[in-house]
Formats: structure tokens, C-alpha cells, sequence
């Protein structure tokens, strides 16, 4: 189904605009009462839901910190509770939106230019909150044991380092909300070079137009410099009506761009986004997962020998 935008509307993106724009004495003497505010105002305001995850429908609106997040029902959530979060979000805003005003044409109101500021200003503070922008394999089983454990609920500055896409996309979430971009929280399956598809969590964006764009926090294009990673910049593909209505497959790409020696390459990985999970294999896993905690030792033990006795 379509997300109902319209019922968490924030019509707040002219007067962010507006108060990024202010001299730069004014703007550092206010802007930490305007973040903390917007926040306060955004947590008021929320209808999150108590649980967030892939058997919910997407979720359009800011996520409060009373709502716990999942990446699948049987895993231990995290809640957005830190607003440090949100730190250098404003000024990212403020700076990006200077760069993108002198860049884009027939933009009489700075539509665009605000759109495409917030996106490039949220995509830069949560990587500089969660640090690990291009996780390794070791950060990406040190987040699957936090999400594993049995030790109730995290914070979402527990995963600092080792965040994967659904504490990015939650959190991107909620940065694009307090500029006053319209968002919806999306569950559902990426394959990269055709390759099985696997759960992943990203997020659909409204344009100042009414269309609509897929933005995925963990997979922007990263750009590299004689080997190193230099820097990212989101990448937001526009979903078709149709696409996004039928929460159908969706077929981008995913790119890396090298410079070295005075040369450029570009990188293209083909991806195909399904824009909502695969409900029957969640609940399929739950129910395996259910089973096996339902073991006792003993009865691994026999099944051990058994596995044994026909080898």
C-alpha cells in the first residue's frame, strides 16, 4: 500500500529553511534551542507505535524514543533515545543548502536545494555518529550479537561502530524529520548482482513535488582516493507510482567511484530493492528459531549422535 504521507504531514521544511539561512551570529547562538526544540515539539506529536519492525507496515513519521526498533521481532530493539544524535545535523543543513542555492536552476524557492541539503547533511551526521561508514565483516557480527542477545533494550548509541542499515535508516529517519522532510520507515529485501536477496531496511522519501525516492542510508555512493575512502554523498533513486503502490521490486544500482594516478572509475553494482519483507519467511524464521530455544541440551546431544550414526 502507498504510505499516507499526508497524515503525519510536518509542514516545517520553509521555516527550518528559513532559520538556516539566518547570519551566522544568530544561527550559532540559536541553534541548539531550535534542534532541541523541533525534537521536543516531533516527540509530542509522534503516533509511533510501541514496536517498530519487518512484520509492521512501513511507518511514516518521526520515530519517538519510546518506540523500540527492531530488525526482526525475535531480536532485542534499540531505541532512538540520544540526542547527540542530531548534533551536527543543522550545520551539515545550513552548509549543504549554501552549495546546492548557487548550483541548482529553476529552483525559484529553493525547493530542491533545501531537499537535496537535508538529504546530504542527514547522510553525513549519521556516519559521523555511528563511525563505521563501510562496516567490516568484524563490526557486522559484533551487531548481530548485540541484536542477539537476550539483555532487554539497547540504545541506539550502543551501536556505535557497528551499525548496520536498520539503525541508519531509523536514525536517517528521524534527521530528515526534524528538518521537516516527509519519510516512511521501509522493511523489505535488497539483491545485489542477483544474487539471493536478503532483509534490508531503507527508507521512502517525499520530494518538495509529491514524488517519491528511495534512499538508502547504508549504501550511498562512497568515493576513494589511491585506496581510501574519502567521502559519500546519498544516493535517491525515483520509485515509479506504481512501484511504490504494489510494494513491487525496484531495479537501481549501487556505485563506488576510484580516482587514482589522475584517473576515475566508476563502480556499478546492479541492486534490486523489494519494497516490503518477505512476512512469510520472518515469521518461517521466528517459528525456527522458537523451536531451537525449545532444545534442551540433552536432546541436542541425541541429535548430534544421530547426524552421526548416518554419516
Amino acid at each position: 500500500m502507498p504510505v499516507n504521507y499526508e497524515a503525519h504531514k510536518l509542514p516545517v521544511s520553509q521555516s527550518v529553511q528559513e532559520f538556516i539561512t539566518l547570519d551566522q551570529a544568530a544561527f550559532d547562538a540559536q541553534k541548539e534551542g531550535f534542534v532541541a526544540n523541533r525534537i521536543h515539539d516531533l516527540e509530542q506529536q509522534t503516533q509511533s507505535p510501541a514496536t517498530v519492525d519487518s512484520l509492521s507496515d512501513r511507518y511514516s513519521g518521526f520515530i519517538g524514543s519510546h518506540t523500540e526498533v527492531k530488525v526482526s521481532p525475535a531480536a532485542e530493539g534499540f531505541r532512538l533515545d540520544d540526542p547527540e544524535m542530531y548534533t551536527s545535523l543543522i550545520d551539515h543543513s545550513r552548509n549543504f543548502f549554501r552549495v546546492f542555492q548557487d548550483t541548482l536552476r529553476d529552483d525559484p524557492n529553493n525547493d530542491m536545494a533545501f531537499f537535496k541539503a537535508a538529504l546530504y547533511a542527514t547522510q553525513q551526521t549519521q556516519e559521523e555518529y555511528f563511525g563505521n561508514a563501510s562496516p567490516t565483516a568484524e563490526q557486522s557480527a559484533a551487531h548481530d550479537v548485540l541484536v542477539n542477545r537476550a539483555s532487554g533494550v539497547n540504545s541506539v548509541a550502543d551501536f556505535k561502530n557497528i551499525a548496520l542499515c536498520v539503525q541508519r535508516s531509523a536514525a536517517a529517519n528521524n534527521m530528515l524529520q526534524v528538518l521537516g522532510v516527509n519519510t516512511a520507515l521501509a522493511y523489505g529485501e535488497l539483491s545485489l548482482a542477483g544474487d539471493q536477496p536478503f532483509g534490508h531496511t531503507f527508507l521512502l522519501v517525499k520530494t518538495p513535488k509529491g514524488g517519491t525516492r528511495l534512499y538508502d542510508p547504508m549504501n550511498p555512493t562512497h568515493f576513494y582516493d589511491a585506496g581510501q575512502r574519502t567521502s559519500s554523498r546519498p544516493r535517491y533513486p525515483k520509485v515509479p507510482t506504481e512501484i511504490e503502490a504494489s510494494s513491487g521490486y525496484y531495479e537501481t544500482d549501487i556505485q563506488a567511484r576510484f580516482q587514482k594516478d589522475g584517473e576515475n572509475k566508476i563502480v556499478k553494482v546492479p541492486a534490486v530493492y523489494h519494497l516490503e519483507a518477505n512476512k512469510e519467511e520472518v515469521l518461517a524464521m521466528m517459528r525456527l528459531r522458537e523451536m531451537l530455544s525449545s532444545v534442551s541440551v540433552k536432546d541436542t546431544v541425541s541429535l548430534g549422535e544421530g547426524l552421526d550414526s548416518v554419516r
